[in-house]
């Protein structure tokens, strides 16, 4: 589930959100328990960007 993209400007049904949300409680599972080096390495190859925005 995770990595499948939906087309631009489609909508996610209920069931694939629960897939995704499943399976990121199980990716937090493992960064929690993850070595410094290993999270590192999970995050580099999630790829994510982070946007702060310091007026919100």
């Amino acid at each position: 589930m995770i990595g499948s993209r939906q087309p631009t400007g489609g909508r996610m049904g209920r069931e694939q959100i629960r897939g995704i949300v499943a399976a990121l409680g199980g990716l937090l599972n493992v960064l929690r328990k993850a070595a410094p080096e290993g999270e590192a390495e999970v995050y580099h190859e999630l790829g994510p960007i982070l946007i702060y925005d310091h007026e919100t």
